[in-house]
């Protein structure tokens, strides 16, 4: 069983599921690989992706219905992925962060690095965030071109008290050799805190945890892809 805490199924409002019919076939993949929570986790990215707490709430709200009405076996839950901007501060202060869950008492948001960079402010607004109670998770580090450039930016993020979620397909070869080999140093130094699919369609990124979790188990242990699959996770929703 598996829960998935970044996933872009709520349909027609980023890069994701276009519609609900495939939005209502990424969640029926879903649960059949094994999966019986999932978090819907929308861009907000400012002049791209110009979602908010509405906008994504319609969208969840749709998509919930229709899972209900289906009587499909998953509980779906709303947050998003932020990308990371000057806007940042701002949304938080106007308490306009959609949250994934909570960590240590504080309010847990997946933030997204811009793809070929960890850009200059990064560590004044991820220190700033943590000041305010809010926890920050690093969405996917190992597909950063940056960091392919120069991997000790991840020990810095670490030291910042960064949690790293790292992408299912990464350990599969879905996003070339660099993503999966620091996918894996990652997952040796136990520097991984979740896995989650990423998904974005039913083909080229998938919403299927099972076939990472058997990789993991094999490169680890069952109990370590557990704990990255689910217990983390939970935890992180208060699933206890």
């Amino acid at each position: 069983m598996f829960i998935d805490l970044h996933c872009h199924i709520l349909p027609g409002i980023d890069d994701g599921a276009q519609n609900l019919k495939q939005a209502i076939a990424m969640v029926e993949m879903a649960i059949a690989s094994g999966t019986k929570v999932m978090v819907a986790t929308p861009h907000m990215h400012p002049g791209i992706y110009n979602n908010n707490p509405a906008t994504i709430e319609a969208a969840y709200n749709t998509l919930k219905h229709a899972i209900t009405q289906r009587e499909l076996d998953i509980e779906l839950r709303s947050a998003a992925e932020v990308h990371l901007c000057p806007e940042v501060m701002l949304w938080a202060q106007k308490g306009l962060l959609p949250f994934i869950g909570e960590y240590k008492h504080k309010s847990l948001l997946l933030l997204e690095l811009p793809h070929g960079s960890v850009p200059q402010g990064t560590t004044s607004l991820v220190r700033w965030l943590h000041s305010n109670n809010i926890q920050v998770m690093i969405a996917h580090p190992e597909r950063n071109h940056g960091i392919w450039k120069n991997p000790y930016q991840l020990s810095q993020l670490l030291k910042l008290g960064c949690l790293f979620q790292v992408t299912a397909g990464s350990f599969l070869g879905h996003f070339r050799q660099q993503a999966q080999n620091i996918a894996e140093s990652l997952l040796k130094a136990d520097s991984i805190h979740i896995v989650a699919s990423d998904a974005h369609d039913l083909e080229k990124r998938p919403p299927d945890l099972r076939e990472a979790f058997e990789q993991i188990s094999l490169l680890s242990s069952e109990q370590h892809a557990k704990r990255l699959l689910w217990d983390n996770p939970a935890q992180m929703l208060g699933k206890h």
